[in-house]
């Protein structure tokens, strides 16, 4: 039964599919950074929003998630095969599931903050909308690391 969902869940390790999720983590990250970079709002309306750190990270991420795309094209006909395998299969499945759901419940977490925060709606709702893209972010550099990190780790074992 779970060996039928692996396939679900890795059907989009292709070109396409690695294409379209590299495409939407520069997307995520130019969307997280402009109003910071452009100085488009104003430091009230994001005070607390950017970590004094986070630019230097997503940065780094970024150039990790780019160097994972470029990893997992070159080995594109090996990993298919290696998704579909019944050990490395449910690794990639497992790290493509479990890892964005940390993620996504860190990011109900900082909603719930927020809302004890008591900031204005606008405020409320740009720094969630800010958030989700963040996470969203940091979801698709997990989709491009974990396949590579066990293609990595297959060619090891």
């Amino acid at each position: 039964m779970a060996l039928d969902l692996v396939f679900y869940v890795v059907q989009y390790l292709t070109f396409n599919g690695l294409a379209a999720a590299a495409i939407a983590l520069l997307a995520s990250f130019v969307i997280w950074e402009a109003p910071r970079f452009f100085k488009i709002l104003e430091d009230d309306v994001t005070k607390g929003l950017y970590p004094g750190y986070g630019m230097s990270v997503d940065i780094a991420v970024i150039v990790v998630g780019i160097a994972s795309l470029l990893f997992l094209l070159a080995n594109l006909q090996r990993l298919e095969p290696l998704a579909r395998s019944h050990d490395y299969g449910l690794l990639v499945a497992g790290g493509l599931l479990g890892l964005p759901a940390v993620l996504f419940l860190a990011f109900l977490g900082r909603l719930f903050n927020r809302m004890d925060a008591k900031h204005e709606p606008h405020v409320f709702i740009l720094h969630m909308a800010l958030d989700l893209v963040h996470t969203v972010f940091y979801m698709l550099f997990l989709g491009l690391l974990v396949p590579a990190a066990v293609l990595v780790f297959a060619s090891i074992m």
